[in-house]
């Protein structure tokens, strides 16, 4: 049986880290929360262990900048940023999505990210359907 793909997930909204961990979860991916900046950084020093980092919206634009140069130095999995419609692109991420209400939404944004590294999807835009 393989593997659950680990997911950590920062997000500074109680409700949608759990709302997006519960997605996330039943779609099969083991996760890992963090609620801010300080937690997702104590988790990352314990070493690359994730297949993928999600950055929840609402998390403030200079906390994902710190963290996506402080993941890139342990940690090679990919990054896909949840951003606000019309939001720019995040320096250093992987991969964008707009926010979505809808769990579904993630869940799928995160398998073609993780396709993408296998080598299946090649737009830094994931839109899910």
């Amino acid at each position: 049986m393989p593997t659950a793909k680990h997911v950590l997930c920062l997000s500074y909204h109680d409700r949608l880290r759990a709302m997006r961990e519960r997605a996330l979860r039943e779609d099969g991916f083991e996760v890992t929360s963090a609620r801010n900046f300080a937690e997702a950084c104590a988790i990352c020093d314990e070493g690359p262990r994730f297949d993928i980092v999600v950055l929840g919206h609402l998390v403030p634009r200079a906390d994902k900048i710190a963290l996506t140069e402080r993941l890139r130095h342990n940690c090679k999995a990919p990054i896909l940023n949840v951003r606000k419609h019309g939001d720019p692109s995040l320096r250093g991420s992987d991969f964008s999505v707009d926010s979505y209400s809808e769990p579904e939404m993630l869940t799928h944004a995160v398998k073609l990210a993780l396709d993408w590294k296998g080598g299946g999807v090649q737009k830094k835009n994931v839109r899910p359907r």
